[in-house]
């Protein structure tokens, strides 16, 4: 199923912990709904860490604390976005687990770059690396300090068989009213007859966004070629985009699926949204 079909009972799924980070994701979370003109629901995972509550907890009152915060929230964006349709809930389960089982049946998860339980000045937190790398559906990580807008949906591409993630960024330009560019890096070799010189790489982007910009006819779109890495150049041009789209190629590793080493720089490093779109 790609990111266009639609899935049942289509909404935006928003994970939150009452961190500064996942209230940031939260407004973001309404925006995304409001955009799409579907029901928003919020979601709280257990009220205690992996290891378990304390032993001194009354596990009860840490429910009722939590349903009580996450209701909070739920009033204070009723107030904000009057329109919107939203549900809140508390879940028993791990938050990471929650949100990927929800998560399958959405239109989008959006989560915040970190929590309330990772270590002060860390750019990831692990329940949003967890749920980036193990999604199904897109994913919108949020960083708390991307407040500037600029009419700019930005998408990085490693080749034409990123067509999710490409169409995907085609839909983010055409609800916002933005313009979309399409970043393709390419980088010297020893071997120049076997890599693509900037010719070929940019001939490769506008090839790929062919199809695409036939379905929307609306959107206007730049591909651009640049030289350097990948990881770093989409970091540089995500200070003046609105969202970054990037298709989440995983590493299929014994413990589980790992996220490639670009789509990992760039969700450490990007200074807006990230959009991790599922690739084939």
């Amino acid at each position: 199923m790609t990111p266009s079909q639609s899935v049942s009972q289509p909404r935006v799924l928003a994970g939150f912990d009452g961190s500064t980070p996942a209230w940031r994701a939260l407004e973001r979370a309404a925006e995304e709904a409001e955009l799409r003109s579907v029901p928003l629901e919020i979601l709280l995972g257990r009220p205690w860490d992996r290891t378990g509550p304390p032993e001194s907890a009354d596990q009860g009152a840490l429910f009722e604390s939590a349903h009580a915060m996450v209701e909070r929230a739920a009033g204070q964006l009723r107030e904000r976005h009057p329109g919107l349709e939203l549900t809140a809930s508390v879940s028993s389960q791990p938050a990471g687990s929650e949100l990927l089982r929800r998560g399958r049946r959405a239109a989008l998860t959006v989560v915040g770059n970190r929590g309330r339980g990772d270590i002060a000045g860390l750019l990831l937190g692990s329940v949003s690396m967890a749920v980036a790398a193990h999604a199904e559906r897109p994913l919108l990580v949020v960083r708390e300090d991307a407040e500037a807008r600029h009419g700019r949906v930005l998408m990085g591409l490693k080749s034409e068989a990123d067509q999710e993630a490409l169409g995907y960024a085609f839909e983010e330009a055409a609800r916002r009213g933005a313009e979309l560019l399409v970043l393709r890096a390419w980088r010297f070799s020893t071997y120049p007859t076997t890599v693509p010189d900037e010719q070929t790489a940019a001939a490769v982007a506008r090839f790929a966004v062919r199809e695409e910009r036939e379905k929307h006819p609306e959107v206007t779109v730049r591909t651009e070629a640049v030289l350097g890495d990948e990881a770093r150049r989409l970091a540089e041009a995500s200070a003046e985009a609105d969202v970054l789209v990037i298709a989440a190629h995983r590493n299929r590793h014994r413990f589980g699926p790992r996220l490639g080493p670009v789509t990992h720089a760039v969700l450490h490093h990007a200074r807006c949204p990230v959009a991790v779109v599922p690739a084939e």
